[in-house]
């Protein structure tokens, strides 16, 4: 699996610009400041409240055999999905704007469609897990983290920074069990101010990137 994810790691930076979105750093004004400090704080309580911390401490307590299970299963997701959704299907659908010659909310929609791209990944897990609800809480949380690491995409010009975000959030002990259900009041209290935010910024950032007229890495 190593060599496979290296190679698709490979072959990714190759089409995708070597993971970078823009030719320049991103001039940000101070309210968009404001919301990527409040992003990244977000980021760490929901680390937080989600179990995250206990369950990785709970992870050194079990065999060595548990412990790679859950490294591997956790590296494949972030590294995989990462370079595929933020990395290839980010340059795929910039050629395709490209060839309708949309000029206008690019970031915002490309933000969006590979969102929702990685959201519907998850309804495979219909086949794989016993609750459908579970996969459904799973499909909507996705596409708010969806948005959330396509900021940081954004942010850092770089795919491998969220690819190791994505590993650290997905790295616990129960990476490899059922998906847990939740009431959905909970699941919203908890993602939709999330979605709300990163659109917001999204949408902001799209009019700076314009107005500056900032150029894209050619896809």
């Amino acid at each position: 699996m190593s060599i496979v994810l290296m190679i698709d790691v490979y072959l990714i930076r190759k089409v995708a610009n070597q993971e970078k979105i823009y030719q320049e750093k991103l001039p940000l004004s101070k309210p968009q400041k404001f919301l990527i400090f409040g992003l990244l704080v977000y980021f760490v309580v929901l680390y937080a409240i989600n179990g995250n911390i206990q369950s990785l401490l709970e992870l050194f307590k079990e065999s060595p055999k548990m412990i790679l299970s859950c490294t591997m299963v956790a590296l494949g997701a972030g590294f995989f999905e990462e370079y595929l959704f933020r990395g290839y299907l980010v340059n795929l659908t910039q050629r395709i704007l490209n060839r309708f010659k949309i000029q206008h909310n690019r970031l915002i929609i490309i933000s969006i469609s590979t969102s929702l791209a990685f959201s519907a990944l998850h309804l495979l897990n219909l086949s794989v897990y016993p609750s459908s609800l579970a996969v459904y809480q799973q499909v909507f949380y996705a596409f708010g983290s969806g948005l959330l690491f396509m900021i940081f995409r954004v942010l850092t010009n770089s795919i491998l920074v969220v690819a190791v975000a994505h590993f650290l959030f997905d790295w616990q002990s129960t990476i490899t069990g059922n998906l847990p259900v939740s009431p959905w009041s909970d699941i919203l209290l908890t993602f939709l101010p999330l979605i709300v935010i990163a659109i917001v910024w999204l949408v902001s950032l799209d009019k700076t990137i314009e107005q500056k007229q900032i150029v894209e890495s050619k896809p």
